[in-house]
């Protein structure tokens, strides 16, 4: 039988857990997230924060990060012109 402090600590994650994905939190992220929690060995109140992070990892793919923006190398080529 688990002990009451066990008991609690559960009950703290699965909360935690449950608002995420009530919030619309993909399940996946939320699974990659208490991942990060297990080999951390973190806190459950740090769940949120892990799932954001798993959230905004790059791919694993190894692609490549999004860029926003960047100056082209052609400006005439990329604006025709225009500026």
């Amino acid at each position: 039988m688990r002990s009451s402090a066990a008991r609690r600590r559960a009950g703290h994650l699965g909360r935690e857990a449950g608002k995420l994905l009530a919030e619309g939190i993909d399940a996946d992220h939320v699974r990659a997230g208490l991942e990060r929690m297990r080999l951390k060995g973190l806190h459950a109140s740090l769940l949120p924060s892990l799932v954001n992070e798993a959230m905004n990892a790059p791919p694993a793919d190894g692609g490549s990060p999004h860029r926003a923006w960047t100056n082209p190398t052609a400006p005439e080529a990329a604006y025709g012109g225009e500026l």
